[in-house]
């Protein structure tokens, strides 16, 4: 009811809110006047500033015509959300999305969840598909973005695996993901020079 209402009132293709993450099923739940809680309307690729915190499926409304041509990549099981969000702040049109600033959703993460227990495979095929966006994206004003955060996950696949029993059999894939990263961090991607 809250996000139909931020997406009504804003006229925006994505209302998203602010979470809590908790580790108890029992807290209670606030009585909160979204109606006249700070929100916030940014278009395109500048809603990523807002929403690279909050880019997940579960705290989100879309409007349905989004997935008329995109779908989630089924080969992807950890930032599966932020692979998707990304591409479709680069491709639909007029995007935008409104951010309620208030914590509406109430996030239980349980010890033995996929984001409790993710590898350095989960990482990995994630920076995989994003380094596959951006080339798909290049030319795109924002596709630094997505290869800013190809690059997060393959540094975060690194740091996971490094003296785990995964690392002698994926350390070969992370070194060729790192290096095709950093190929296209040499060539410096169109939009990078306005983010600094």
């Amino acid at each position: 009811e809250a996000l139909l209402y931020v997406k009504e009132t804003t006229g925006a293709t994505v209302a998203t809110c602010g979470f809590k993450i908790t580790g108890e099923l029992s807290e209670e739940d606030p009585q909160i006047d979204y109606r006249n809680a700070e929100t916030v309307v940014l278009h395109g690729g500048e809603s990523f500033r807002l929403s690279r915190r909050r880019n997940f499926a579960w705290n989100r409304l879309y409007d349905r015509a989004v997935f008329d041509k995109l779908r989630y990549n089924t080969s992807v099981t950890f930032y599966e959300d932020l692979v998707l969000y990304l591409e479709m702040m680069c491709t639909v049109p007029g995007y935008s999305e409104a951010f309620c600033m208030v914590p509406l959703y109430y996030y239980f993460q349980r010890e033995t969840s996929l984001m409790k227990t993710f590898t350095m495979k989960s990482y990995s095929t994630a920076a995989d598909a994003m380094l596959d966006l951006y080339e798909k994206l290049y030319t795109h004003e924002y596709s630094w973005v997505v290869l800013d955060q190809a690059a997060k996950a393959v540094l975060a696949s690194w740091a996971k695996g490094k003296g785990s029993d995964e690392w002698n059999s994926g350390k070969a894939d992370i070194d060729a993901l790192r290096h095709r990263a950093l190929a296209h961090l040499a060539a410096k991607p169109p939009g990078l020079a306005t983010k600094q």
